[in-house]
C-alpha cells in the first residue's frame, strides 16, 4: 500500500520550470538522492514506476521530494522481469527508453532510463526533453537516434560526473543499466 501526503509546494517541475527557488547544485543532487532512495524501494518490492519525471516528482518541502503518481505503477512477479502494455495505451515518449517505445516493454531498467531523463529535468530547469523530434511525432526517428548513440546534451550547469551517470542510465541495451541500488551508491559517495 502507498499512502499519499499532502505536497503543499507543488510538482517539482512547476517548481523548476517558474525558477520559484534558487536551486543550488548541492540541493538538486540531494533531491536526486532522494528520488534514487525512492525508486531504489520500489525496485526492491519489483514495482516499476513507468511515469517517473519531474511533473511526477512532488515538494515536501523545500528539502525534500517524494515520488508520486502512480497510476501507472505495476507490480512484477518473481518470473517475469518487465511487463508488456497493451496496445493503444498513451505513454510518455520523451521518457520512455527504446524498448518501452518499440514494443511496449516496461521493466526495472526502463525506470532507471527515465530516471536518467529526469535528472535531465532537473538541470535544465525542466526543459522538454526531445522536444523538436517528439513534437512533430518523430517516435521512429526517435528510436533511429537512439541506436546511433544520440542522447540529450549535458546541461550547462551539470557535474561531468552526474552526466555520465545519466548517459549510462540512457544505454540502448537495459541490461547495460545501473540498477536503482547502484545508483544509491553512486549519490552517497557524491
Amino acid at each position: 500500500m502507498f499512502c499519499r501526503k499532502l505536497a503543499a509546494l507543488g510538482s517539482l517541475y512547476d517548481t523548476l520550470r517558474a525558477r520559484q527557488y534558487e536551486f543550488s547544485l548541492v540541493r538538486l543532487w540531494l533531491f536526486a538522492m532522494q528520488i534514487v532512495s525512492g525508486m531504489e524501494y520500489l525496485e526492491s518490492r519489483r514495482f516499476i514506476h513507468r511515469d517517473l519525471a519531474a511533473r511526477n516528482v512532488l515538494l515536501a518541502s523545500k528539502d525534500m521530494v517524494k515520488i508520486g503518481d502512480f497510476g501507472l505503477m505495476r507490480g512484477l512477479n518473481q518470473e517475469k522481469d518487465h511487463y508488456i502494455m497493451s496496445a493503444h495505451r498513451r505513454i510518455p515518449f520523451a521518457w520512455c527508453a527504446p524498448e518501452s517505445l518499440r514494443i511496449g516493454s516496461f521493466s526495472l531498467s526502463s525506470d532507471v532510463w527515465m530516471f536518467g531523463v529526469t535528472l535531465w529535468e532537473m538541470f535544465t530547469y525542466c526543459e522538454e526533453p526531445w522536444y523538436l523530434s517528439f513534437m512533430f511525432g518523430m517516435c521512429i526517428t526517435a528510436l533511429m537516434l537512439f541506436r546511433e548513440g544520440e542522447r540529450l546534451e549535458k546541461p550547462p550547469d551539470c557535474p561531468l560526473e552526474l552526466y555520465a551517470v545519466m548517459r549510462k542510465s540512457w544505454a540502448c541495451n537495459p541490461a547495460d543499466r545501473p540498477s536503482f541500488a547502484q545508483l544509491t551508491g553512486f549519490f552517497l559517495q557524491g
